[in-house]
């Protein structure tokens, strides 16, 4: 599994077992949605650090075919290119 789907991962797995499991221990639960999302946060502080603008296309991207006879594929990537938008 690549940095950025775990980047994406951490949190909505989280979310969906606090979801499931929210009426039996609340604040046991509760933790783990605010420890999911630190550990997200160390992962894209990681990616940041590592992160060099200007590249050719993706600084990190990720690509992965799900349902090739339908052609359906994961992708999801960071973009290194700089533009004058703000």
């Amino acid at each position: 599994m690549s940095l950025l789907t775990c980047i994406l991962a951490c949190p909505l797995l989280a979310a969906s077992r606090t979801r499931v499991r929210a009426a039996q221990l609340p604040r046991r639960h509760a933790g783990g949605g605010v420890l999911a999302t630190l550990l997200s946060a160390v992962l894209a502080l990681g990616m940041f650090l590592q992160f060099s603008p200007g590249g050719p296309e993706y600084a990190v991207r990720t690509a992965d075919p799900l349902v090739t006879a339908l052609g359906i594929s994961y992708h999801v990537g960071v973009d290194a290119s700089t533009s004058d938008w703000c």
